[in-house]
């Protein structure tokens, strides 16, 4: 937490001196707070939640008060100097390469190992909730309304719509082929019950979410099956890392497409999209900022 602080700080005293034409800032739906995510009393998250003119809430461990830290910079950053930015609150973001730390990657390779098998295990009770979102979704939220807001308001990154990992776990199953009794390990930590995020200040600015979640569970199935070919071809069938594929992929297939610096700044949206798929589709919880110096934009993550 101490790092992300740093680095908030710097970044925004270097903007004040740059002065660069517009910072997109990615927070958190972690930002929010956890008394609206309980089981016996969620609802869908609204921008308007966090305020920093009253009460904040108490956001979701050390990662929220980072994120809020970085939401307020932004703003005061806007109030004190004119720093122009908008910043976003993604929800559950999931891609085909995401890191097999997080959930969603996690749940679908555990899915593709157990093919056949009559129980599917998910962690924590399995009934807790989140709002997934594809990241190509994300990327589209943010090059339809990015230049919408410039005083650092928040805008979330959401579908609106709740998936526990139980429910999760039998698409992925049945995108695989079978129907298996899917039990929660219990004794795995689950975090809050139920995250989401509505979806109405995002509309009236002009976006919504594309791609519903079963395609997106499919498109990432079929991506890991792909990779696994590859990688049998490469290395052989009996070759040791063959057995470990499902905690290695992303060293075995990786996405196509030229460096960010090497790209050609002609058309915004063709330096964004495949920047952000390639790089934030990956995400993680490092704070990320760059600066695309012929268009004077900062994506700081």
């Amino acid at each position: 937490v101490a790092e992300d602080l740093s680095i908030d700080s710097e970044y925004w005293q270097w903007a004040k001196k740059t002065r660069p034409g517009k910072t997109i800032c990615f927070s958190s739906s972690a930002a929010y707070p956890i008394k609206l995510q309980k089981q016996d009393n969620y609802l869908l998250l609204k921008e308007d939640m966090i305020t920093f003119d009253d009460d904040i809430g108490m956001p979701d461990m050390s990662y929220g008060w980072a994120k809020l830290t970085h939401e307020y910079l932004a703003r005061l950053g806007y109030k004190k100097h004119g720093i122009k930015s908008v910043t976003y609150r993604p929800f559950s973001g999931y891609g085909e390469d995401q890191d097999d730390a997080y959930p969603f990657p996690s749940i679908c390779k555990r899915a593709m190992k157990n093919k056949g098998k009559s129980v599917l295990t998910v962690w924590g009770t399995g009934e807790q909730m989140r709002d997934f979102i594809h990241i190509e979704d994300c990327v589209d939220g943010v090059l339809k309304t990015m230049d919408k807001i410039d005083n650092g308001d928040a805008i979330n990154l959401s579908t609106g719509i709740y998936k526990s990992f139980k429910e999760f776990a039998r698409i992925a199953a049945k995108v695989c082929g079978y129907s298996p009794e899917v039990v929660g390990l219990s004794d795995k930590p689950s975090g809050v019950f139920a995250r989401g995020g509505d979806t109405t200040r995002q509309k009236e600015l002009g976006f919504k979410h594309c791609i519903d979640f079963q395609t997106g569970i499919e498109r990432a199935i079929k991506y890991y099956e792909k990779a696994l070919e590859i990688s049998i071809k490469t290395l052989g069938e009996e070759h040791p890392d063959i057995g470990t594929w499902y905690n290695n992929l992303g060293s075995v297939y990786n996405k196509k497409g030229d460096s960010i610096n090497n790209t050609n700044y002609t058309e915004l949206q063709n330096v964004l999209k495949p920047y952000f798929i390639e790089k934030i589709g990956r995400i993680t919880n490092n704070i990320l900022y760059f600066f695309l110096a012929n268009k004077g934009i900062v994506i700081y993550y």
